[in-house]
Parts: C-alpha cells; sequence; structure tokens
C-alpha cells in the first residue's frame, strides 16, 4: 500500500498567555455560536532573522524590517476581521497558513488583536521550514497532536498537521455533551508547484493521515464533532476538475474504486449523504451552499482553502454547523476581483480568509 512509504509522528508544540484556569472574555457555557476562521497569510514572516526565512524576508537584506512586518500584521488582522459584521470581533479560533513562527501568534495577539481574549496559540513544524500552520484561540485548548509526514512522495517533509481540542463549555460544567467538545484539524497540504498530477500524491498522504486519525476519533466518539480547516492546495470537486483523470485526496462518492482511492477523504456537499462510519467516514464540503472562492491562479477561481465537517455536525443536535462564507471585503481584492497579494509595501494574500460558524444548542 502507498501509506508504507510515509512515517507519522507526533510533536506536542502548545503555548498559553496564561493558565487554563483563567478568566475568558468570552464565556462558552453561555455563548451559542463558535467561529472559526482560516486563512493562508502568504508569507507572513516576522522580524527576526534566525536562518530559515525565504531571501526576501531576511532583515539583514535589506527589504525586510519590522515596520513593513507591523505593517502585514495589520493586515492579517484586518483579512480576518473582515468576517466580522462590525470589523471588531475576531472569531474564536483562529488557523493560519504560512506564518514563520510562533512568534507571529504572539505578535497579533499583543498587537492588533489585543483585548480579543486570544490566550491560547500553537504553532506545528518542521522546525527547519521556513513556514509552519498555527492556531490562536479564546477557547480552551484541552489537548493538541502535531502529526508530520516525514516525505511527501519524494518532495521532502511535509508541514505538520495540527490537531487540537476545544473544550467549548470552557471548564465551567463537570458533565460534558456531546456539544461541549469539538476537535479541529489545522491542514496545509503540497501545493502544485510541481503540476497538479505529479503532487496529488503527497495531498493524498496527507488525506490518508487525515482519514485515519478521524476513524480512530470515531470508532471511540462516533458522536465526536470533528472540523478539518485549512489550505488543502485542491478544492473539494477536483476529481471533477480534472476531468477523472487520476484519484485526488478529495474524491466524490460515486467514484470511490480502485487501490489508490483508499488514500482519499471521501466529500460530499450534500448534508444528508456525510456519515460518520468507521469504515470509511463521508465529510461535508459548505462551498457549494455558499459559492465564491478562496484563490485565484491565472483567471482561475478556486475553492482550495475549506472546512470539511463530520455529519455530527448536521444532526439537528447539541454543536450544529450554521453558516460558511468566504470573505467578499473589497480591499481584499484588486481590480480584477483577484486577491490583492502582499507586493513588498502593501496588499495582504492570494489567498482570501474563510469563516465556519457553529450553533450551540442550550
Amino acid at each position: 500500500m502507498r501509506a508504507r512509504f510515509f512515517i507519522v509522528g507526533f510533536i506536542f508544540i502548545i503555548l498559553s498567555l496564561c493558565s487554563f484556569q483563567c478568566s475568558l472574555p468570552w464565556s462558552a457555557a453561555d455563548n451559542q455560536e463558535i467561529s472559526i476562521v482560516s486563512y493562508n497569510a502568504h508569507n507572513l514572516f516576522d522580524d527576526v532573522d534566525d536562518g530559515n526565512e525565504y531571501p526576501e524576508f531576511r532583515i539583514a537584506a535589506g527589504k525586510w524590517n519590522s515596520n513593513l512586518y507591523q505593517t502585514r500584521l495589520k493586515n492579517t488582522a484586518d483579512a480576518i476581521l473582515s468576517l466580522s459584521p462590525d470589523m471588531k470581533n475576531g472569531p474564536d479560533i483562529i488557523c493560519l497558513e504560512e506564518i514563520e513562527s510562533i512568534k507571529v501568534l504572539k505578535d497579533l495577539a499583543d498587537g492588533p488583536l489585543r483585548n480579543q481574549g486570544y490566550r491560547w496559540f500553537a504553532a506545528g513544524g518542521p522546525e527547519d521550514s521556513a513556514i509552519h500552520s498555527g492556531v490562536l484561540s479564546r477557547i480552551p485548548v484541552v489537548d493538541i497532536k502535531a502529526h508530520a509526514i516525514a516525505d511527501v512522495w519524494g518532495f521532502g517533509p511535509g508541514r505538520d498537521i495540527l490537531e487540537l481540542q476545544f473544550d467549548l463549555a470552557g471548564g465551567v460544567k463537570k458533565e460534558k455533551t456531546a456539544g461541549d467538545e469539538l476537535i479541529l484539524f489545522v491542514c496545509h497540504w503540497k501545493s502544485r508547484r510541481e503540476g497538479n498530477e505529479k503532487t496529488e500524491p503527497a495531498r493524498r498522504a496527507s488525506a490518508s493521515l487525515v482519514q485515519s486519525r478521524i476513524r480512530s476519533i470515531l470508532a471511540e466518539k462516533p458522536s465526536a464533532n470533528v472540523v478539518v480547516c485549512g489550505d488543502f492546495n485542491e478544492s473539494p470537486d477536483e476529481f471533477t476538475r480534472n476531468k477523472g483523470a487520476y484519484p485526488t485526496a478529495f474524491m466524490p462518492l460515486d467514484s470511490l474504486a480502485g487501490p489508490d482511492t483508499a488514500e482519499c477523504i471521501p466529500v460530499t456537499d450534500r448534508r444528508e449523504t456525510a456519515s460518520s462510519e468507521t469504515v470509511r467516514p463521508v465529510l461535508f464540503s459548505p462551498w457549494k451552499e455558499s459559492g465564491g472562492f478562496s484563490y485565484s491562479y491565472r483567471g482561475s477561481r478556486e475553492q482550495i482553502d475549506g472546512f470539511l465537517l463530520s455529519s455530527a455536525l448536521l444532526d439537528s443536535r447539541d454543536l450544529e454547523f450554521l453558516r460558511f462564507e468566504p470573505s467578499r471585503w473589497d480591499k481584499l481584492f484588486n481590480e480584477k476581483q483577484e486577491p490583492s497579494v502582499w507586493n513588498g509595501h502593501a496588499g495582504y494574500s492570494d489567498h482570501v480568509p474563510i469563516l465556519l460558524v457553529l450553533s450551540r444548542e442550550r
């Protein structure tokens, strides 16, 4: 099986700005909506040279400095806040891809997102990578794992997939219900730089890892609330886009045949066909319901950033999917209505932030 070509490791990286018992401005017991933003911030480097930076972001090279870093932090925060009605209240959980270090998370929390209550933050490896994925949260994190793929099909070590468990009750309830726990995977899978088909096995390896973990979770807790998010570097309908030429990391239900599809995650855009069967869980993508895009390349608008939901979030009990949307804030787009990319002194990202909102029953 192809799975033998990668190794799964576990790295635990979590820091908190206060103890898990500290008071929060967000009251989990009373809050009936849980908001999550995922955003590929596009090479958000800090203002300290440590040797892993891309050349254009080395302080010593003279093209990058603390002032530009502060501008990028502010722009990143504004992009995230663009999904709030008043651009003042940030989401409960922020998932970021393409950040250099955990320092970026701390500087966001202490800087443009101060007073938002982001007291938990985490970043994954590998250490020698120039960019990483990270999470800021005002909801208590009670467990975290970082899953490492040693070699994504000859392209080198993959970026860690973060797995976090959140206590939505905020530690105030002794008897927890199914709606008090959320398990979140944060991903940044292999890019398509060397070609779509050539790099697809690397994304399938990442999908296989996530699928394996979800099967294990559901075997223990069939009603677990699971969300997978991030930059997958392919749309949920990738198999249709490539006209069925080769298996993709995400596969439609009517095409799950052949040995290569065993590594894939079955994805549906119909709520009623999502399934938590441990043999082959089927995850729901809300993109078709919302419309829009998160990325545009050479005029082709794509949905390569996304959220995938377990069926427990669609069963009208406890914790439930409420809505999903990409940001449509005009400042994030250029005159061609494509993402306004950072150009060295201004701009945002080549991706658009996306929002998932879950609701909790009283």
